[in-house]
C-alpha cells in the first residue's frame, strides 16, 4: 500500500496491490481492506450516486463524477459455460451511498464479461479508519468469479491523511477464502513518502490450500499451519450460562490481531441454520482481546428455554467468515 502526496494532512491518493497465489490457487471469497486510523474517507460526501442497475453489462453507465478510483485484476470465472482466467481492465469503484461502493469489473476477451461486486464501507472501527469490504456481506461468495490479483488507485480527494506522529501508519488486510480459511496482514505505511511500506507485513492465516500464500505490496506472508483447518476467529470462553433479568452473558475471545465483529446467537440447535429462538446480540472485540457479550432473551421463547433440559447452544459468527468455522458450544443454563 502506498500513499501520495508525501505531506500528511492533505488530500491523498492511495494505491494498493495484492496477489493471492498457490497451487492449487485458493478461491478468494471476500477481501476486507482497513485504512490507517488517521485516514478520512470523503467519498461519502460526493453527491453523485451510482446505482447497481446502471452497472449491469459490459460497459458501465454511471456518471464520471461518481467514480472513486480505478485498477486492474486477474479473476477466475466459474459460472456455467463461462470458465477460465481473465484479465480485468479496468476495475472501477463507484460511490453508491454513505456506506456503500460498487465495483465494476470488465473482463477482457476471450472472456468478455462485465461483473458488478456490491461492497461496503464501514466507518465505525475503533482501531482503523474506513474499512472497505470488497464483496457481499455475511460471507456470501462472489458467485461468478474468484479474484487472484487486485490493484487499485483512488482519485485525489477521496482520502485525506491525518497527522502521523509515530513515523508510520498501520493498515490491515483480511482475505477470506471459500471454505472458511482466512489470511491477515498489517502493513506499515511510512509517513511523508510514497515509497513501499517500511518493515515487513505481519499477519496470521489458516491454511487454505497447501503452499498458498499472499503478498501485499510485494511482501509475502507465509501461512501458519493449524491443527484445525480453517479455525474460527472467535472462541467461547464461558463454561456455563446464567439467566438473570431476561438476559444471559457470554464471554468471548478474539483470536486474531484484527478486531472481531459479528453476531452471537443463543439457539435451540447446533446447526448453523438453527433458528436463534432465544436471542441474538452484536459484538465488537479488539484484536487478541476478550469481552462479555450480553444477550437479551426473547420473552416469547421463555417456555422453550425452560424445556431446554438445562442447556442450550451458543454460536458466535464473525462477519464475512464462513459459518463452517463459527464458534459453537453447548452450555449448561443456570437460573
Amino acid at each position: 500500500m502506498t500513499v501520495d502526496p508525501a505531506s500528511p494532512g492533505k488530500d491523498a491518493t492511495v494505491s494498493l496491490t495484492s496477489t493471492v497465489s498457490g497451487n492449487p490457487q485458493p478461491a478468494l471469497q471476500v477481501l476486507s481492506l482497513a485504512m490507517p486510523k488517521d485516514f478520512v474517507y470523503r467519498g461519502d460526501k460526493i453527491a453523485t450516486v451510482c446505482n447497481e442497475a446502471d452497472l449491469v453489462g459490459y460497459e458501465p453507465r454511471c456518471a464520471e463524477s461518481s467514480l472513486l478510483g480505478t485498477g486492474t485484476a486477474t479473476v477466475e470465472f466459474k459460472n456455467g459455460n463461462v470458465t477460465g482466467t481473465a484479465k480485468v481492465d479496468p476495475v472501477r469503484m463507484y460511490n453508491a451511498g454513505p456506506d456503500a461502493v460498487l465495483f465494476h469489473m470488465k473482463a477482457l476477451p476471450p472472456i468478455a464479461k462485465g461483473v458488478v461486486v456490491p461492497s461496503t464501507v464501514k466507518l465505525t472501527d475503533a482501531d482503523f479508519g474506513p474499512v472497505f469490504q470488497v464483496g457481499p456481506a455475511e460471507g456470501a461468495n462472489f458467485g461468478t468469479l474468484a479474484i487472484t490479483s487486485f490493484t487499485f488507485t483512488s482519485k485525489p480527494g477521496v482520502f485525506t491523511t491525518g497527522p502521523c506522529s509515530t513515523g508510520s501508519w498501520v493498515g490491515a488486510g483480511r482475505y477470506l477464502f471459500l471454505g472458511g480459511a482466512t489470511q491477515e496482514v498489517n502493513p506499515r505505511i511510512a509517513c511523508g513518502t510514497s515509497s513501499d511500506p517500511t518493515g515487513p507485513s505481519t499477519g496470521t492465516a489458516s491454511e487454505a490450500t497447501p503452499g498458498a500464500a499472499l503478498t501485499l505490496a510485494g511482501t509475502t506472508v507465509a501461512q501458519s499451519r493449524r491443527q484445525a483447518l480453517g479455525a474460527g476467529r472467535v472462541r467461547i470462553l464461558s463454561t456455563r450460562l446464567k439467566a438473570s433479568g431476561g438476559k444471559v452473558a457470554v464471554r468471548l475471545q478474539c483470536r486474531t490481531a484484527a478486531r472481531c465483529l459479528g453476531t452471537l446467537r443463543i439457539q435451540n440447535k447446533r446447526a448453523a441454520g438453527g433458528i436463534a429462538k432465544f436471542g441474538t446480540a452484536r459484538f465488537s472485540i479488539p484484536g487478541k482481546g476478550t469481552k462479555t457479550v450480553t444477550v437479551k432473551l426473547r420473552s416469547r421463547w421463555g417456555a422453550a428455554l425452560s424445556r431446554a433440559k438445562g442447556s442450550t447452544w451458543v454460536r458466535a459468527h464473525v462477519d464475512g467468515q464462513s459459518r463452517t468455522t463459527d464458534a459453537v458450544k453447548k452450555l449448561k443454563l443456570r437460573r
